[in-house]
């Protein structure tokens, strides 16, 4: 008889990655849900290693999958709610700059009526705003990356209305990138 291993944080990350390349994204919803469920009463029992794997790869599988889906702003901030509750429990789970920088990638595709990007926009400036107290408080794991900045430079491209503001904001965080040694092939 064949011994077959205990799933770890790892190998539900790998099971919810694997969904992003189902193309019914009520599937990858539905069942990334169910995945994360499973794993909470892992969590929960003992039985498991706690980490944000299993909630970033969901993260990354639906901005990967649903960049021109209205409801994917929703959907991350659903799960990002998910990893709060949870890192009550387990401080593990705590979203990180990983999964902050996929609710940025998400506000930066919202392409709605003005609301609606109104909306993403302060999602977006709550969010970056957060990581960089976060950084300012020397918290190690919690500092931004290229890719923060990236996204929220995206986010305000395309979410900023006012054009003297976008221009103000793209200018203030290039030069938050440079002074930090941020500058990718993305920033740039």
């Amino acid at each position: 008889s064949k011994v077959v291993p205990f799933p770890s944080a790892q190998t539900f990350k790998y099971c919810i990655e694997s969904l992003a390349y189902v193309k019914d994204t009520s599937t990858l919803w539905s069942e990334s849900r169910r995945l994360l469920d499973e794993y909470e009463l892992m969590c929960d029992k003992g039985d498991i290693d706690v980490s944000t794997k299993p909630y970033n790869a969901t993260l990354e599988s639906l901005v990967k999958c649903m960049r021109n889906d209205p409801k994917l702003l929703s959907r991350v901030s659903e799960v990002v709610a998910r990893m709060n509750e949870m890192a009550e429990r387990f401080p593990e789970i705590e979203p990180d700059v990983f999964s902050a920088s996929m609710v940025l990638q998400a506000c930066s595709f919202v392409t709605g009526d003005e609301k609606e990007k109104s909306v993403a926009f302060a999602t977006a400036e709550g969010t970056f705003k957060e990581l960089e107290q976060n950084e300012l408080n020397g918290s190690e794991e919690q500092k931004l990356t290229d890719k923060c900045y990236f996204h929220m430079m995206r986010c305000i491209v395309g979410l900023c209305l006012d054009q003297e503001e976008k221009q103000e904001k793209i200018k203030k965080l290039f030069a938050g990138a440079c002074s930090k040694g941020l500058c990718s092939a993305d920033v740039l």
